[in-house]
């Protein structure tokens, strides 16, 4: 069966692109769920400040009317100014391991970046830098947290395929936590305090929250 492309258009579109990784992760324990309510306000104008500077269209991927894939397109008024650069943005970028799934969703992507007169397609991206960006290259057998993003191991080799290369690459670190705090880092905890005038806020109930 062939692919067809679905724009986002509605909230029940918006509903199904959001939870669509719920069904293509499931059974996977590394891969932690967003928060589908902030997925949600992501695309909503009067939720998302970055609207002011930005465009934005989802595409769901379906095949035989099972959702198969999903992407985001952002055209970054903001990115333009910054650095100059008439780039499309692409991101929340997820497919099953279908070689056509994946280049119909790039292609609708760079099918509007030809429309807007931009030069290069880049992601994964956000609307901003404090977005989860970039795809995981190694390190498929540890937990995602919240700064990253996670992904089949099949993802770059789709992309590379279909022309796209690795820009940079971002290392994440894990720190062991000791089994009793460094005197150290304690003292130093206690100067910083001392000097900037800064309290810690001991949280004792959701309300507080």
């Amino acid at each position: 069966m062939t692919v067809e492309l679905r724009e986002v258009t509605n909230k029940a579109g918006l509903r199904a692109f959001a939870r669509f990784p719920g069904t293509l992760y499931r059974g996977n324990p590394y891969w932690v769920p967003p928060l589908y309510n902030n997925v949600m306000k992501n695309f909503d104008p009067d939720e998302n400040a970055a609207y002011e500077y930005s465009q934005s269209r989802q595409w769901l991927a379906l095949r035989g009317g099972r959702v198969v894939g999903r992407v985001a397109a952002i055209l970054s008024e903001g990115h333009r100014q910054r650095w100059n650069q008439v780039y499309m943005r692409f991101g929340w970028l997820d497919f099953i391991d279908d070689h056509e799934v994946s280049a119909a969703l790039l292609g609708v992507v760079e099918d509007w970046a030809h429309v807007c007169a931009c030069t290069a397609v880049h992601g994964p991206l956000g609307f901003t830098d404090m977005d989860q960006a970039g795809m995981l290259v190694e390190g498929f057998n540890e937990p995602s947290t919240m700064a990253t993003i996670y992904n089949h191991p099949y993802y770059p080799a789709h992309l590379q395929a279909l022309g796209y290369s690795k820009e940079t690459d971002w290392v994440e670190y894990e720190i062991t936590v000791p089994d009793k705090p460094d005197e150290k880092i304690s003292r130093l905890a206690e100067i910083i305090l001392r000097l900037e005038g800064l309290r810690l806020l001991k949280i004792h109930s959701k309300k507080e929250v």
